[in-house]
C-alpha cells in the first residue's frame, strides 16, 4: 500500500485517473478491513474484494511486464468461489 502512495497519477487521462482513484480507494479500504476484521470469515471477504480490485487495476494499466495470474478457488465462500 505504501507503493500506491508513490504513483504519479497526474500523467493519466481523466478517465484513467478516475478508474485508478476508484480502485486505489477500494484497495486501501479492503486492506484496512483485512487488518481490522473481527473474524477469519470477515478477513476472507475483504481479501476477495481486495484481490478483485487489485487484479482489475493491474490488468487495466498493464502494470506488470510479466504475466499476472489470478488464482480461483471454487470451494471458497461456501462453494461460491473466490
Amino acid at each position: 500500500l505504501a507503493a500506491m502512495g508513490k504513483i504519479d497519477a497526474s500523467m493519466l487521462s481523466r478517465e484513467q485517473k478516475s478508474f485508478y482513484d476508484k480502485h486505489a480507494t477500494m484497495i486501501k479500504g479492503h486492506a484496512k478491513g483485512i487488518s481490522t476484521a473481527g473474524s477469519i470469515d470477515d478477513q476472507r471477504k475483504e481479501l476477495d474484494m481486495f484481490s478483485k480490485s487489485m487484479y482489475s487495476l493491474l490488468q487495466s494499466f498493464k502494470a506488470a511486464d510479466q504475466s499476472i495470474y489470478y488464482q480461483y478457488c471454487p470451494m471458497a465462500n461456501d462453494n461460491k468461489g473466490a
